[in-house]
């Protein structure tokens, strides 16, 4: 079943991750007899992996907004004027890599597109999100990774504390840019999720 759960309850310890960044959006929480009210509940009894799908489905829709990490830091526009203004056209190799980035950059969007109508239709984005969600967060490492590449060996110098984002975004967002394809649901996963329920594969064996 599905719950909702006010972090102010006793024996619930939330303990900080320190990223490479050298910021915190990572968590582990550990529950020790904590109880939770029946008024809780969302939904009805036993609903609560269709109800975290469902969850998990619009999570993905929403970090896929904005900019190109996870809503944070430089849009995908941003990201290619940058590279625009670094020079890539002046290097075939740069040239192409940016062409290729700006392409998958128009495909994501096209898929948000159909995203936003099947919801305005009153449907869940259901597995499109994990297609976006496939492609989006690898085009974003690769994004950065240009704009880095292009900084040549001062890509190499970065700002390793607290305020790196307000110091240096683009460095920040290359470190960063780790984490998407873990967070919100690992890569793999979402190739289980595209595989089973568009593709009709048999799914994985269940320990």
């Amino acid at each position: 079943s599905y719950f909702v759960l006010d972090m102010a309850t006793p024996g619930i310890d939330v303990r900080p991750i320190i990223e490479m960044t050298g910021g915190n959006h990572f968590n582990e929480v550990f529950f020790d007899d904590v109880r939770i009210p029946v008024a809780n509940r969302i939904g009805d009894e036993n609903d609560g992996w269709r109800l975290a799908n469902v969850t998990l489905g619009n999570e993905r829709v929403s970090l896929s907004e904005g900019g190109v990490l996870w809503g944070m830091g430089p849009t995908a526009d941003e990201c290619l004027d940058e590279i625009r203004r670094r020079g890539a056209g002046d290097d075939p190799v740069q040239r192409q890599r940016a062409a290729r980035a700006f392409t998958e950059s128009f495909v994501i969007d096209r898929l948000g597109d159909k995203i936003v109508s099947a919801q305005t239709e009153g449907r869940d984005p259901g597995p499109v999100a994990s297609i976006r969600k496939a492609k989006s967060d690898p085009n974003a490492q690769f994004l950065v990774s240009i704009v880095k590449d292009l900084a040549g060996p001062d890509g190499q110098i970065g700002l390793q504390n607290h305020d790196a984002e307000e110091l240096d975004v683009w460095h920040w967002a290359y470190l960063f840019s780790r984490a998407l394809t873990i967070g919100g649901g690992t890569s793999e996963i979402q190739r289980n999720i595209m595989a089973e329920q568009i593709l009709g594969l048999p799914r994985e064996p269940r320990p």
